[in-house]
C-alpha cells in the first residue's frame, strides 16, 4: 500500500509540474514527405525538378502559435517508382563540349546541398552511390538514411549540417523551402519518383 500511495503522489507532482501557468509542454512529431515526378524524360544532360513546400504551416499549422522549437530527427530518401528504356548515371559525353561527364543525382534544400551522390564508373564515386543504381542504370530503392539524429550509425549516405540547418531555419521562420532534384545522365522515355522523407518534431508550450 505504501508503494502504492508513493507512486500516486508522484504522479500528481509530475502533473501538476507539467500543467502549471505555462501550460503544458509536448512534443508534436510529423514526418513530411516531399515528392519530385520526372514524366517522359529522353534527353542526355542535366534535368532538373522543383518542390516549394511551408513545412511548418503544413504539418503543424494548428499548433504554429505554441510552437518553440523544432527538432530534425530522421532524414531518407528514396526512388519510389521507376519506369524507363533507360535511365544511366553513367558518364556520358557532353556533346557541346566534347567531354566526359560523370552523371549524379543531386537534392538541394534553399540551394545547400542534401544529398550528392556521383558515379564515376566501376566501384568509384560518391561514398553509397550503389544504393541507387546497378552499373550505373537507375533501379527501385528502400529508403535511404541521409541523418539520423537517435542513430548516426545507420546513415547509409551522409548530408551536411548545412542542409539540417536550412530545414530548422525554415521550420523556425514558417518559410517557403525550395527543395531540388538533378539528375546527370542519359535518359529515354524515363518515369520516376523521387521522394524526401523528413521525421521532424516540435516542442509545444499548450496553454
Amino acid at each position: 500500500m505504501r508503494n502504492q500511495i508513493s507512486f500516486l503522489a508522484l504522479i500528481s507532482l509530475t502533473l501538476l509540474w507539467s500543467c502549471g501557468e505555462a501550460g503544458l509542454e509536448t512534443d508534436i512529431s510529423k514526418i513530411n514527405e516531399i515528392e519530385f515526378t520526372v514524366s517522359n524524360l529522353t534527353a542526355e544532360g542535366i534535368h532538373s525538378e522543383r518542390a516549394s513546400v511551408n513545412i511548418a504551416d503544413e504539418e503543424f499549422a494548428e499548433y504554429l502559435g505554441d510552437i518553440e522549437q523544432f527538432k530534425v530527427n530522421k532524414i531518407e530518401v528514396q526512388i519510389a517508382s521507376l519506369n524507363a528504356d533507360l535511365a544511366s548515371i553513367s558518364p556520358y559525353v557532353d556533346r557541346n563540349i566534347n567531354t566526359s561527364i560523370n552523371g549524379s543525382i543531386l537534392v538541394l534544400l534553399d540551394n545547400i546541398e542534401l544529398m550528392s551522390v556521383v558515379y564515376e564508373g566501376g566501384n568509384s564515386g560518391t561514398d553509397g552511390h550503389e544504393l541507387f543504381h546497378d552499373q550505373g542504370n537507375l533501379k527501385i530503392t528502400d529508403r535511404i538514411v541521409l541523418y539520423d539524429e537517435a542513430n548516426p550509425s545507420n546513415v547509409q549516405v551522409q548530408t551536411t549540417q548545412e542542409a539540417i540547418n536550412i530545414l530548422l531555419s525554415a521550420l523556425e521562420n514558417r518559410s517557403t523551402l525550395n527543395a531540388d532534384f538533378l539528375l546527370s545522365g542519359r535518359f529515354e522515355n524515363a518515369n520516376m519518383t523521387m521522394k524526401i522523407f523528413l521525421d521532424l518534431t516540435a516542442r509545444a508550450q499548450l496553454n
